[in-house]
């Protein structure tokens, strides 16, 4: 289980519980955290789907450890893109 001094800035980080996003191609529902705010305790991410046209997002930080599985930095660097749904 994450907490919140594991969550880094420009690190990729799976779902709890992963599952397939988008409509034509399936990604993985994994986040890029782009800025942590800790005095706001917030922090923006990025996703792999679009989401009211937007890609990205601020968050609790509480929201997002609830969601955070693991960081998967390590594996799949953001530079190589989102993860697509049963290529990985």
């Amino acid at each position: 289980m994450l907490d919140m001094k594991d969550i880094q800035q420009e690190h990729m980080y799976e779902a709890a519980r992963p599952r397939p996003v988008g409509r034509s191609e399936k990604y993985y529902n994994d986040r890029y955290v782009i800025l942590v705010d800790p005095y706001r305790g917030e922090l923006l991410y990025d996703e792999a789907v679009e989401k009211n046209g937007e890609s990205l997002h601020w968050c609790r930080l509480e929201e997002f450890l609830d969601w955070a599985g693991r960081d998967i930095t390590a594996d799949f660097p953001p530079e190589k893109g989102f993860r697509r749904w049963g290529k990985e």
